[in-house]
């Protein structure tokens, strides 16, 4: 019996119900990392959250990283194979129940975020594949800080 791992991208997760479990792979870059949060939850525990920013060829996404032994997987620039998260309004949530694992680089984002042209080390050869990314990055990086820059 042969098992297939289908992975799903960040716009088909913007597509299923918001603030429920979702199984599926995603495979995403990790574009931006903001600082880690602290705060208290409802029983007045000590507890810290990471915010980051990922992206793959179809959108970007906020994600906030509830569980602290996850944090070291997201360093700006990995490649991440996400699973078992909750959908949120602006990308999901890691728990401890979300698997996380490295993953090779996906050759539709480029390795890096310059929007140099002739300077993209890049496996993409389209500029505005270039240009698009170093805005999803710009994007992400405000998302780090749950500042949305179009106002909403």
């Amino acid at each position: 019996m042969s098992t297939t791992m289908t992975t799903v991208t960040l716009a088909d997760l913007r597509n299923q119900p918001q603030n429920r479990p979702y199984s599926r792979s995603l495979r995403v870059k990790v574009v931006a990392v903001g600082e880690q949060r602290h705060y208290k939850d409802q029983t007045g525990d000590a507890k810290t959250c990471l915010n980051v920013g990922v992206a793959d060829s179809t959108d970007m996404a906020k994600v906030a990283v509830y569980e602290p032994t996850k944090f070291p997987r997201f360093v700006e620039g990995n490649y991440l194979l996400i699973r078992n998260v909750i959908t949120k309004p602006f990308g999901f949530v890691v728990t401890q129940q979300t698997r996380v694992c490295s993953s090779v680089p996906m050759p539709d984002i480029p390795v890096t975020s310059d929007s140099g042209a002739g300077s993209d080390p890049s496996p993409c050869s389209s500029g505005a594949a270039i240009e698009h990314i170093s805005e999803i990055t710009a994007k992400a990086a405000c998302f780090c800080c749950w500042e949305n820059l179009d106002g909403e």
